[in-house]
Protein backbone atom coordinates (compact mmCIF):
# COMPACT_ATOMS: atom_id res chain seq x y z
CA UNK A 1 0.00 0.00 0.00
CA UNK A 2 1.38 3.14 -1.17
CA UNK A 3 1.47 6.01 2.17
CA UNK A 4 0.40 9.31 0.55
CA UNK A 5 1.76 12.73 2.31
CA UNK A 6 -1.72 15.15 3.27
CA UNK A 7 -2.17 17.76 0.81
CA UNK A 8 -4.47 20.81 0.11
CA UNK A 9 -5.09 20.78 -3.13
CA UNK A 10 -8.06 20.36 -5.32
CA UNK A 11 -9.17 19.39 -9.04
CA UNK A 12 -11.79 21.33 -10.73
CA UNK A 13 -13.92 19.76 -13.43
CA UNK A 14 -15.85 20.41 -15.91
CA UNK A 15 -17.69 18.88 -18.61
CA UNK A 16 -14.68 18.85 -20.82
CA UNK A 17 -11.77 19.89 -18.71
CA UNK A 18 -9.85 18.50 -15.78
CA UNK A 19 -7.51 20.81 -14.14
CA UNK A 20 -5.19 20.90 -11.30
CA UNK A 21 -2.02 23.07 -9.84
CA UNK A 22 0.23 21.52 -12.30
CA UNK A 23 -1.60 20.35 -15.36
CA UNK A 24 -4.91 20.53 -17.30
CA UNK A 25 -6.40 17.82 -19.31
CA UNK A 26 -8.64 18.67 -22.52
CA UNK A 27 -9.80 16.06 -24.71
CA UNK A 28 -6.95 13.64 -25.76
CA UNK A 29 -3.92 15.68 -24.60
CA UNK A 30 -2.18 16.72 -21.53
CA UNK A 31 -0.67 20.04 -20.84
CA UNK A 32 2.01 21.19 -18.27
CA UNK A 33 5.01 23.80 -18.43
CA UNK A 34 6.27 22.30 -21.24
CA UNK A 35 3.40 22.46 -23.70
CA UNK A 36 0.72 20.12 -24.75
CA UNK A 37 1.03 16.31 -24.74
CA UNK A 38 -1.64 13.50 -26.33
CA UNK A 39 -2.71 10.84 -24.21
CA UNK A 40 -2.71 6.97 -25.10
CA UNK A 41 -5.76 5.44 -22.60
CA UNK A 42 -5.78 1.96 -21.09
CA UNK A 43 -8.42 -0.17 -19.12
CA UNK A 44 -8.05 -2.47 -17.13
CA UNK A 45 -10.13 -4.08 -14.18
CA UNK A 46 -12.77 -1.41 -14.72
CA UNK A 47 -9.65 1.15 -13.84
CA UNK A 48 -9.18 4.39 -16.85
CA UNK A 49 -5.50 4.84 -17.02
CA UNK A 50 -3.98 8.40 -19.10
CA UNK A 51 -0.10 7.70 -20.39
CA UNK A 52 1.60 9.99 -22.33
CA UNK A 53 2.08 9.01 -26.22
CA UNK A 54 5.93 10.45 -25.99
CA UNK A 55 7.32 9.58 -22.74
CA UNK A 56 10.94 10.75 -23.66
CA UNK A 57 10.12 14.22 -21.76
CA UNK A 58 11.62 15.85 -19.18
CA UNK A 59 8.90 15.49 -16.42
CA UNK A 60 6.53 12.57 -17.08
CA UNK A 61 2.19 12.19 -16.40
CA UNK A 62 0.22 9.52 -15.49
CA UNK A 63 -3.59 9.92 -14.98
CA UNK A 64 -5.84 6.86 -12.99
CA UNK A 65 -9.15 7.02 -12.51
CA UNK A 66 -10.22 4.63 -9.92
CA UNK A 67 -14.39 4.29 -9.83
CA UNK A 68 -15.28 3.45 -6.26
CA UNK A 69 -14.65 0.44 -5.16
CA UNK A 70 -11.71 -0.81 -7.49
CA UNK A 71 -8.66 -0.01 -5.23
CA UNK A 72 -7.24 -0.08 -2.01
CA UNK A 73 -3.79 0.42 -2.75
CA UNK A 74 -3.21 4.51 -0.87
CA UNK A 75 -3.30 5.29 2.48
CA UNK A 76 -2.17 8.53 4.79
CA UNK A 77 0.03 8.64 7.77
CA UNK A 78 -3.22 8.39 9.41
CA UNK A 79 -4.36 5.02 7.75
CA UNK A 80 -6.48 3.98 4.29
CA UNK A 81 -8.00 5.86 1.68
CA UNK A 82 -11.34 4.54 1.24
CA UNK A 83 -12.48 3.99 -1.57
CA UNK A 84 -16.19 4.27 -1.15
CA UNK A 85 -15.81 7.68 -3.21
CA UNK A 86 -14.17 8.10 -6.83
CA UNK A 87 -10.10 8.41 -7.00
CA UNK A 88 -8.09 10.29 -9.13
CA UNK A 89 -4.00 9.53 -8.76
CA UNK A 90 -1.85 11.86 -10.84
CA UNK A 91 1.53 10.61 -10.82
CA UNK A 92 4.42 12.66 -12.24
CA UNK A 93 7.91 11.66 -12.51
CA UNK A 94 9.50 14.96 -10.81
CA UNK A 95 10.78 13.24 -7.33
CA UNK A 96 8.12 10.24 -8.43
CA UNK A 97 5.10 12.06 -6.63
CA UNK A 98 1.62 11.05 -6.59
CA UNK A 99 -1.67 13.28 -6.00
CA UNK A 100 -4.82 11.53 -4.51
CA UNK A 101 -7.84 13.22 -5.21
CA UNK A 102 -11.01 11.39 -4.17
CA UNK A 103 -14.34 12.72 -4.84
CA UNK A 104 -16.59 14.91 -2.14
CA UNK A 105 -19.91 13.66 -2.77
CA UNK A 106 -21.14 15.67 -0.20
CA UNK A 107 -20.19 19.29 -2.19
CA UNK A 108 -21.25 17.90 -5.11
CA UNK A 109 -24.76 17.12 -4.29
CA UNK A 110 -24.83 20.76 -3.19
CA UNK A 111 -23.74 22.57 -6.55
CA UNK A 112 -25.95 20.18 -8.65
CA UNK A 113 -29.17 21.50 -5.88
CA UNK A 114 -27.90 25.05 -6.31
CA UNK A 115 -27.80 24.66 -10.06
CA UNK A 116 -31.56 23.30 -10.75
CA UNK A 117 -33.68 25.96 -11.53
CA UNK A 118 -36.19 27.39 -9.21
CA UNK A 119 -39.29 28.79 -10.18
CA UNK A 120 -40.20 30.27 -6.87
CA UNK A 121 -37.08 32.39 -6.74
CA UNK A 122 -37.66 32.93 -10.40
CA UNK A 123 -41.07 34.82 -9.45
CA UNK A 124 -39.64 36.87 -7.31
CA UNK A 125 -37.14 38.37 -9.81
CA UNK A 126 -34.38 36.13 -8.27
CA UNK A 127 -32.45 34.82 -11.05
CA UNK A 128 -29.65 33.28 -9.46
CA UNK A 129 -30.62 29.92 -10.61
CA UNK A 130 -30.95 30.82 -13.85
CA UNK A 131 -26.97 32.55 -14.19
CA UNK A 132 -24.98 30.18 -16.70
CA UNK A 133 -24.16 29.34 -19.72
CA UNK A 134 -27.18 27.44 -21.48
CA UNK A 135 -26.40 25.77 -24.79
CA UNK A 136 -28.89 24.58 -28.02
CA UNK A 137 -27.66 20.70 -28.38
CA UNK A 138 -28.94 20.95 -32.36
CA UNK A 139 -27.02 24.26 -33.71
CA UNK A 140 -24.29 25.00 -30.92
CA UNK A 141 -25.97 28.31 -30.06
CA UNK A 142 -25.56 29.67 -26.69
CA UNK A 143 -27.35 31.85 -23.94
CA UNK A 144 -25.25 33.29 -21.36
CA UNK A 145 -27.14 34.68 -18.17
CA UNK A 146 -25.11 37.08 -16.08
CA UNK A 147 -25.94 37.56 -12.44
CA UNK A 148 -26.31 41.20 -13.12
CA UNK A 149 -29.92 42.93 -13.63
CA UNK A 150 -31.76 45.10 -15.28
CA UNK A 151 -34.72 47.11 -13.86
CA UNK A 152 -37.41 48.70 -16.66
CA UNK A 153 -37.00 51.86 -17.66
CA UNK A 154 -39.76 54.82 -17.18
CA UNK A 155 -40.04 55.04 -21.09
CA UNK A 156 -40.11 51.47 -21.60
CA UNK A 157 -43.17 50.35 -22.43
CA UNK A 158 -42.23 46.69 -22.08
CA UNK A 159 -45.07 44.38 -19.97
CA UNK A 160 -42.22 43.01 -17.73
CA UNK A 161 -40.28 45.18 -14.59
CA UNK A 162 -37.02 43.42 -14.23
CA UNK A 163 -34.29 40.70 -15.66
CA UNK A 164 -31.44 39.11 -16.02
CA UNK A 165 -28.90 40.51 -18.00
CA UNK A 166 -27.82 38.25 -21.15
CA UNK A 167 -24.14 38.78 -22.09
CA UNK A 168 -22.98 39.98 -25.65
CA UNK A 169 -26.62 41.18 -26.83
CA UNK A 170 -27.65 44.82 -27.05
CA UNK A 171 -30.24 46.82 -28.99
CA UNK A 172 -29.03 50.65 -28.67
CA UNK A 173 -27.07 50.01 -25.42
CA UNK A 174 -29.72 47.89 -24.19
CA UNK A 175 -28.82 45.08 -22.84
CA UNK A 176 -30.92 41.79 -23.69
CA UNK A 177 -31.97 40.39 -20.62
CA UNK A 178 -35.29 36.88 -19.25
CA UNK A 179 -37.47 38.11 -17.23
CA UNK A 180 -39.65 35.79 -14.83
CA UNK A 181 -43.47 35.28 -15.31
CA UNK A 182 -46.61 33.05 -14.61
CA UNK A 183 -45.87 29.68 -13.47
CA UNK A 184 -48.18 26.62 -14.85
CA UNK A 185 -48.22 23.11 -14.81
CA UNK A 186 -44.89 23.03 -13.36
CA UNK A 187 -42.43 25.77 -15.85
CA UNK A 188 -42.68 29.21 -16.39
CA UNK A 189 -43.93 31.43 -19.54
CA UNK A 190 -41.47 34.22 -19.69
CA UNK A 191 -39.45 36.58 -22.30
CA UNK A 192 -36.28 36.99 -23.59
CA UNK A 193 -35.73 40.82 -25.40
CA UNK A 194 -34.40 44.01 -24.36
CA UNK A 195 -36.27 47.32 -22.85
CA UNK A 196 -35.22 49.65 -25.52
CA UNK A 197 -38.98 51.54 -26.34
CA UNK A 198 -38.00 51.37 -30.30
CA UNK A 199 -37.72 47.87 -30.01
CA UNK A 200 -40.29 45.50 -30.88
CA UNK A 201 -42.24 43.07 -27.93
CA UNK A 202 -40.17 40.14 -26.10
CA UNK A 203 -39.84 36.67 -27.74
CA UNK A 204 -41.47 34.45 -25.81
CA UNK A 205 -39.25 31.81 -23.67
CA UNK A 206 -40.30 28.67 -21.44
CA UNK A 207 -38.11 28.17 -18.55
CA UNK A 208 -39.05 24.49 -17.86
CA UNK A 209 -36.92 22.30 -15.16
CA UNK A 210 -35.52 18.99 -15.31
CA UNK A 211 -38.50 16.36 -14.75
CA UNK A 212 -40.96 18.49 -16.37
CA UNK A 213 -42.84 17.86 -19.71
CA UNK A 214 -44.64 20.46 -21.71
CA UNK A 215 -48.37 19.65 -22.35
CA UNK A 216 -48.87 18.19 -25.93
CA UNK A 217 -52.27 19.70 -26.07
CA UNK A 218 -51.15 22.73 -26.11
CA UNK A 219 -50.92 24.04 -29.69
CA UNK A 220 -47.76 26.59 -29.32
CA UNK A 221 -45.85 23.53 -27.88
CA UNK A 222 -46.41 20.64 -30.11
CA UNK A 223 -44.95 17.59 -28.46
CA UNK A 224 -42.38 17.94 -26.11
CA UNK A 225 -39.15 16.10 -27.66
CA UNK A 226 -36.80 17.96 -25.61
CA UNK A 227 -34.61 16.37 -22.71
CA UNK A 228 -36.60 16.38 -19.71
CA UNK A 229 -34.09 14.86 -17.63
CA UNK A 230 -32.09 18.71 -17.84
CA UNK A 231 -33.06 21.70 -16.92
CA UNK A 232 -34.01 23.61 -20.39
CA UNK A 233 -34.93 26.73 -21.81
CA UNK A 234 -37.29 26.35 -24.84
CA UNK A 235 -36.75 29.66 -26.97
CA UNK A 236 -39.68 31.42 -28.65
CA UNK A 237 -41.79 29.20 -26.75
CA UNK A 238 -41.51 25.89 -28.84
CA UNK A 239 -43.39 27.49 -32.04
CA UNK A 240 -40.65 26.39 -34.20
CA UNK A 241 -40.59 22.94 -32.03
CA UNK A 242 -39.19 22.31 -28.85
CA UNK A 243 -36.48 20.28 -29.09
CA UNK A 244 -34.57 22.24 -31.75
CA UNK A 245 -34.92 25.10 -29.82
CA UNK A 246 -34.17 23.71 -26.30
CA UNK A 247 -31.13 25.16 -24.67
CA UNK A 248 -29.39 23.30 -21.93
CA UNK A 249 -27.19 24.10 -19.02
CA UNK A 250 -24.07 23.32 -19.50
Amino acid sequence: MRVIEGGTGSLNISKNTITSDSISIRDQALTDNAGSHNLSFQTKDNVLTANLNDQSVAINWSVTFYPKGTTNDFKTASGPIGNNQNIIAIWTSNNNYTEIFTQNATKQVAATTKANLNLDQLAQNDFSSLVGTWKNAHDGKTIVVTDKTMDKPADSTAYYSKGAVVSGADNNSYPEVITSGEVTNGYMTSGIGTFDPSAGPFTPLLIVPQNIKLPDAASLYGTDDSDDTRDRLILGGGQSGVGTQAYYKE
